[in-house]
């Protein structure tokens, strides 16, 4: 099973006998990984794969929600700010609906989504205010909730011809040019409409279905200008009429569709595009930014990107005739790691926590001072591990206060009291790489181990010589297997 992001540890992690101490649970996760982005008067409100945070622009404050302060998961998949009940809506990957209280902090989960077991998956795509109520939507379809009853109201499940229960990942409402206020919905099979006033939209028959052909799965709406515009898995497309539809401008998978400003905010991976009122288009991009998700005007009237990889991103206003959108602040989130996915603990003797990554993120290894500070060993802040592999899987504390983390394919690090990095490699040491490759720099580390003297012990996973050993002022040796 895929690991949690997220560990807890009890108290202050002075020493490792702190754990014994009795405390309050604190949840340390990474908020890095933006998925949504929801702007109030004050705040920007950020969800992320480890939980939520809020930012002030105005005064650089951070605030963060975890499992810890109330929160049903780490998960979120959708965020809302509601200026109605000054509260923020979060929508997690198992249907859970949270309402954050923005003054108090104060969390209540809303479960009936979650319960409508007859559906394989509920997660929560996107959630919208529409009148006294919330839209929802979801894997199944789209879900009217009651905010001030805390209920689901109506649940459309079958819309038209499309497949009973499909997966509406958008939902807007408005009216267009010259046609009758109505719902949209972005969906894998096209795009569902019904007006607003329609007698019965549980009746499949009130919902009309719209192809846009070449587009794949419909992931993002907007209505800018009296248009409606739709996102696929490559391109933007603009409403030219009833079931006509034409290309605006290709992307990636458009994640996101939000009018900012006089302009349509089209968020795709590695660019972001700016589609005018006259259907002029823009796409810049940025080095800093490879993962986009979303994108706001925050209260300060700043351009606000959420990224995968550098969290919360300040941004210049985007310039006439400009190809590169210029980040002023980037990798703006709460203390924490980089990852959020650990396979090994070792404590140090004055209480520093080293943790291991798990396989496959390939993101590095950490550790967290006494004093609750995080460091992050990763491509990104360390040029050391550029080009190398990352997958730090294990971690250990020598006599020294030395960290040896080993990997599986990067070989052997040493980090040093000085935070000074050392690999040990087919270069300079007895490690090997595994039999079944050919690639030298192969090297997989398993167990890691020392003796009171410093010495070092390592397996060397698939190697022939499998066990190596490290001894202070003598250096490198390997041995054989014990087993013939």
């Amino acid at each position: 099973m895929r690991r949690l992001l997220l560990i807890l540890v009890l108290g202050l992690l002075a020493a490792p006998a702190a754990i014994a101490q009795v405390g309050a649970w604190q949840a340390h996760t990474s908020f890095r990984q933006v998925v949504d982005l929801s702007a109030s008067d004050a705040s920007i409100w950020v969800a992320t794969t480890g939980g939520v945070f809020a930012y002030d622009p105005a005064g650089s404050e951070l605030r963060r929600f975890t499992p810890a302060e109330g929160l049903h998961n780490v998960l979120t998949q959708a965020v809302l700010y509601s200026a109605a009940c000054e509260c923020v809506w979060i929508g997690y990957r198992d249907g859970v609906l949270d309402r954050l209280d923005v003054l108090t902090g104060a969390v209540r989960s809303f479960r009936d989504i979650e319960r409508a077991a007859q559906f394989p998956s509920r997660t929560i795509r996107r959630i919208v205010e529409q009148g006294d109520s919330l839209l929802v939507a979801t894997d199944f379809g789209l879900v009217v909730f009651d905010p001030v009853r805390g209920e689901v109201r109506d649940t459309y499940s079958q819309l038209g011809s499309l497949t009973p229960g499909a997966t509406v990942y958008d939902v807007v409402v408005g009216g267009l040019d010259g046609e009758t206020p109505a719902f949209w919905l972005a969906t894998a099979e096209g795009i569902a409409r019904a007006p607003l006033d329609t007698p019965n939209p549980k009746d499949p028959a009130s919902w009309t279905i719209e192809a846009v052909p070449g587009s794949g799965p419909l992931t993002a709406l907007a209505i800018f200008e009296g248009a409606l515009y739709a996102g696929g898995a490559s391109a933007v497309f603009r409403r030219a009429g009833p079931g006509a539809y034409a290309e605006v401008v290709r992307t990636g998978v458009v994640q996101r569709l939000r009018p900012v400003g006089d302009r349509l905010m089209s968020v795709s991976g590695f660019s972001l595009v700016a589609i005018d009122a006259a259907g002029g288009v823009q796409t810049v991009s940025s080095p800093a930014l490879q993962a986009m998700r979303s994108v706001v005007e925050g209260p300060d009237g700043g351009l606000w990107v959420g990224d995968e990889a550098a969290g919360l991103v300040a941004t210049e206003p985007i310039a006439a005739g400009a190809l590169t959108l210029d980040v002023i602040a980037a990798d703006i989130y709460p203390e924490g790691p980089y990852d959020g996915q650990f396979s090994d603990l070792a404590f140090a003797g004055d209480g520093t926590l080293w943790l291991g990554g798990v396989r496959g993120s390939n993101v590095g290894f950490y550790k967290l001072s006494p004093d609750g500070t995080w460091t992050s060993y990763t491509s990104r802040f360390r040029p050391e591990l550029v080009g190398r592999r990352t997958e730090f899987r294990y971690a250990h504390v020598d006599a020294r206060g030395h960290a040896w983390v080993g990997s599986f394919g990067g070989a052997l690090l040493e980090v040093t009291l000085e935070d000074e990095i050392v690999v040990h490699d087919q270069s300079n040491s007895s490690l090997r790489r595994a039999e079944a490759v050919t690639d030298e720099t192969f090297i997989i580390i398993g167990g890691i181990g020392s003796q009171p003297d410093g010495t070092v012990w390592v397996t060397n996973v698939d190697a022939a010589r499998p066990l190596s050993v490290w001894q202070p002022g003598e250096g490198w040796a390997s041995l054989p297997s014990p087993i013939g």
